[in-house]
């Protein structure tokens, strides 16, 4: 087991398959197969199913633009478990949707199935090899190896050999028959490992699932691993598994740790996997009084997420309806579909500035902005951002967040014959509560007038952003960093709106540094800027070549999820044809005046 080839042997190692050449592969195991699959079977039909088979596959490895499927791909650049996703496929006629499902039917495939298949003997049953190889694999992460010796891996299986009814001398000769039967071990040298990373995770995660009873302090280690990349996999792993006791302790003590607050994406993707969601861990930590307001917003936050929240929660959200937070309290009302409480004094002189109100149609959370003189550009940045100057603008209402999947779903279902956005069956972009992107400046502006709501112009988008101090970003004068928002592509992707409240500006809008750029009203003009000084709610139509809908060039605000953090400042303009539609365009929504309740 330990020892290399001979020099009478030419030890040969297999390159990784490159996409078409593991598309080729899968066409031709398919071809073999179906033809051989039964006898007097019609050639053509044969060939039928070969071609749909392999390009069912293929689009789901290759094809579905999901950050879930990146481990997927990486798999298929084995021949071998290129073989298993084969054989998986076939005999459910799908992969199985969850990781943990399909890297679990992987394992059965490797250490029994195959051979039962060729009536060959198997030494240990799947169950069993599993149990076996559960503790190295949890040894080697913990270590932040991927191989180890058989002299450190020995030791590790003792105590599953004498639960299996096996003897320690026995340690050495099973490892080397789960390399010969299954190749879900391999020697790397002197060295063992496993196939690949996966499986060492898969396993470590069903490790902590078998010992958290015993063990609790598994647990605790799991949790203290939350936010680093080495045991992402094994977390959203262990949280698939099918065992409710390991997902409610995990979760309650995740929800205290500052590392959920700055991992959004992990954390929705921890409620995405889950097998057995439950909101009790987000309510006992609610009422128990978790202290960070940090910590209450996001709490709430990941509860929005989880369906049949409220039949068990109410109690636990109502209080925090006068949470001293705005932010709490914002995401508390959002939550119970109510609007916050304003000051008593905002009935006698008015809206308060950063006054919430909901709209009737779509929900949108609208923020008072109130009017007067706001200073606008920059002199630091480039040409379109000159000069500073002010501007006079009437009061008005701008959205909290940008308009969601979910609000632009409700809009597509009232508005029949409407095309969908760009990405709206990507998983990347097309969860609920992230922002609506690939939608052109038109289809936002139909949106709007569904809403009872408009594009806002330029000028109020900043102004909602700076405020009256002329700050450099939504929330300050502090450079970005990945706690204020999201940008520098390191996400990859759109986030939840409001998963940043640090990053809130002076009347309480959310995510207008970065996750998407977002659609103005104006018509885009470099030099718009040139003579303004003073005007009353500017709005520019004018000095270009076409205003049309689909041909002007439209102005974008904000910055996005890929951008650099200089594209984040609230005076950056930046502009767009009216057409595009994007994966990190989005749009939020303003109104000009919004009944009192």
């Amino acid at each position: 087991g330990d020892a290399r080839l001979t020099g009478r042997f030419l030890e040969l190692h297999v390159r990784d398959l490159t996409e078409p050449e593991a598309r080729s592969f899968l066409r031709a195991w398919y071809g073999a197969v179906e033809a051989q699959a039964e006898l007097g079977r019609a050639p053509e039909v044969a060939e039928k199913l070969a071609g749909e088979g392999a390009e069912d596959l293929a689009l789901r490895i290759f094809t579905e633009d999901d950050p879930r499927t990146v481990s997927l791909r990486d798999l298929a650049t084995n021949p071998l478990l290129l073989q298993i996703l084969c054989l998986v496929h076939r005999d459910r006629k799908r992969l199985p949707e969850r990781r943990v499902d399909l890297y679990g039917e992987c394992c059965t495939v490797l250490l029994q199935l195959w051979r039962e298949a060729k009536g060959m003997p198997v030494v240990l049953t799947a169950a069993q090899a599993q149990k076996l190889l559960q503790p190295l694999a949890w040894w080697l992460h913990t270590q932040g190896r991927k191989e180890a010796a058989t002299a450190e891996i020995l030791p590790l299986l003792a105590e599953p050999l004498a639960e299996l009814g096996r003897g320690p001398a026995e340690g050495r000769n099973l490892l080397e028959a789960i390399r010969d039967q299954s190749g879900l071990l391999v020697n790397v040298g002197p060295a063992w490992a496993f196939l690949h990373l996966s499986f060492q995770e898969y396993l470590s995660a069903r490790h902590v699932q078998d010992q958290v009873v015993r063990a609790p302090e598994l647990l605790a280690a799991l949790a203290g691993h939350f936010g680093e990349t080495w045991w992402r996999e094994v977390i959203l792993l262990a949280v698939g598994l099918d065992n409710p006791s390991l997902f409610e302790p995990l979760l309650a003590a995740l929800v205290r740790l500052e590392t959920l607050q700055r991992d959004v994406l992990l954390a929705d993707d921890l409620l995405r996997d889950a097998s057995a969601l439950t909101p009790r861990p987000l309510l006992a930590a609610l009422v128990e009084g978790i202290t960070s307001p940090p910590e209450r917003y996001h709490a709430l936050r990941l509860l929005r997420a989880i369906s049949g929240w409220d039949t068990e929660g109410r109690f636990a959200v109502e209080p925090l309806l006068a949470d001293p937070d705005p932010q709490v309290a914002g995401m508390a009302a959002e939550l119970l579909g109510v609007e916050r409480a304003a000051p008593p004094r905002s009935r006698r002189h008015g809206p308060m500035p950063g006054e919430e109100r909901r709209n009737e149609v779509d929900g949108t959370v609208l923020l008072y902005v109130p009017g007067g003189e706001y200073s606008l550009g920059a002199d630091d940045i480039s040409e379109q951002e000159k000069p500073v100057h002010r501007v006079v603008l009437s009061p008005f209402w701008i959205a909290k967040y940008p308009v969601t999947n979910e609000q632009y779903g409700r809009f597509l279902a009232a508005s029949p014959g409407l095309r969908e956005p760009a990405y709206w069956s990507d998983k990347q972009f097309n969860q609920p509560e992230q922002p609506v992107v690939g939608v052109s400046w038109a289809e936002a502006q139909a949106y709007c007038r569904w809403a009872g709501l408009r594009l806002p112009s330029e000028a109020q988008w900043e102004a909602a952003a700076r405020g009256s101090d002329g700050r450099r970003y939504p929330w300050g004068a502090d450079e970005p960093t990945p706690e204020l928002a999201n940008f520098g592509n390191r996400e990859g992707r759109t986030t939840p709106v409001g998963s940043y409240p640090k990053g809130a500006g002076p009347f309480g809008a959310l995510d207008q540094a970065g996750n998407v750029w977002e659609w103005c009203k104006d018509v885009w003009d470099a030099a718009v800027y040139r003579g303004r000084d003073g005007e009353r709610d500017p709005v520019n139509g004018g000095n270009v070549v076409s205003t049309d809908v689909d041909t002007a060039v439209r102005c974008l605000r904000g910055g996005s999820w890929p951008d650099a953090a200089w594209f984040l400042a609230v005076a950056y303009r930046n502009w767009f044809g009216a057409s595009y539609r994007r994966r990190n365009i989005g749009f939020r929504c303003v109104s000009l005046s919004v009944p009192e309740p």
